[in-house]
């Protein structure tokens, strides 16, 4: 169920999908260390193209309940179709947005799921959203985004229904770089 685009230290998270009458979770129970404060922020604040999220804790166990009512998985929506430019672009660029607001509530980039079975989008504007989990992960969410952005590009738009212009070089030239920047890739 883990892949590349998984944080290193998620291995101690147990993943599942739970429904109530109303409405349906991602539900991740954590039995590694929490960032008490992440989990605050998260649990208080409603922060733009992140999945909203319900914190409960049980015998030293944390459980997040990540409520993806009315939404579906990106790795769902990709098998039936492709991206034209303004889909795309306007996804990756929400996707960045996210990642680089994060900063203002304490979150960082290392901590965000960066796999297409983990993003969440409405099916009707296509808005992603993200899980962020305020476990101890180890560092790399830049290099997990980058990884992401590029497999997302050569694997999952239609460049045929891209317009003239190299948006698709420009992309793959940023996130190639020796060094990705969040702020010059938005």
């Amino acid at each position: 169920m883990m892949s590349e685009m998984i944080p290193d230290g998620a291995d101690k998270l147990e993943i599942a999908y739970e429904n109530d009458a109303a409405a349906s979770f991602l539900a991740i129970k954590g039995h590694g260390e929490m960032l008490e404060y992440q989990v605050l922020m998260l649990g208080h604040n409603r922060i733009r193209h992140v999945v909203p999220v319900d914190v409960i804790r049980k015998e030293n166990v944390t459980c997040f309940y990540y409520n993806i009512t009315s939404r579906i998985s990106l790795a769902f929506h990709l098998k039936r179709q492709k991206f034209n430019r303004e889909a795309f672009l306007k996804m990756l660029l929400n996707i960045a947005s996210a990642v680089d607001e994060a900063g203002g509530y304490l979150l960082t980039d290392s901590n965000f799921i960066f796999d297409p079975e983990y993003i969440y989008i409405n099916p009707e504007t296509l808005e992603p959203d993200l899980i962020y989990i305020p476990a101890v992960m180890d560092d790399g969410g830049g290099a997990r985004l980058a990884a992401f952005v590029s497999d997302l590009v050569l694997l999952h738009i239609n460049v045929s229904r891209f317009d003239s212009g190299n948006f698709v070089q420009r992309i793959l030239a940023s996130v190639k770089s020796e060094i990705f920047n969040i702020k010059e890739f938005i």
